[in-house]
């Protein structure tokens, strides 16, 4: 795979597979997410929500971070996802997921 030139960038909401494919054509790369990985952080995505921002919220989160990754894997992109929380054990387990799809983890 060449060296990432241009990233898109997530955007809490709206930044899935889909979104990554929309733009393959355009960028070397795309980070999925942000997803919040923690009670803590996930507590503070729901509130964001509340008050109108678009946030994911899936059950599972590393579910979502695998199954996005899955999707992307014949994409002509490298795969990433942003996450987001508040001690380093959830973001060690996002890491690995991402290890197994060749995937960038971006922490926010």
């Amino acid at each position: 795979m060449r060296t990432p030139r241009l990233a898109l960038a997530s955007l809490s909401g709206v930044a899935d597979a889909d979104w990554a494919r929309a733009g393959a054509g355009e960028a070397d790369l795309a980070l999925v997410g942000g997803i919040a990985l923690d009670e803590p952080s996930r507590l503070a995505a729901r509130q964001l929500r509340d008050r109108g921002r678009e946030e994911f919220l899936p059950p599972d989160p590393f579910d979502w971070i695998d199954n996005q990754l899955a999707a992307l894997a014949d994409a002509p992109l490298r795969a990433g996802v942003n996450v987001r929380a508040t001690t380093p054990a959830p973001v060690r387990r996002a890491a690995q997921i991402c290890a197994r799809h060749d995937a960038v983890v971006e922490v926010n």
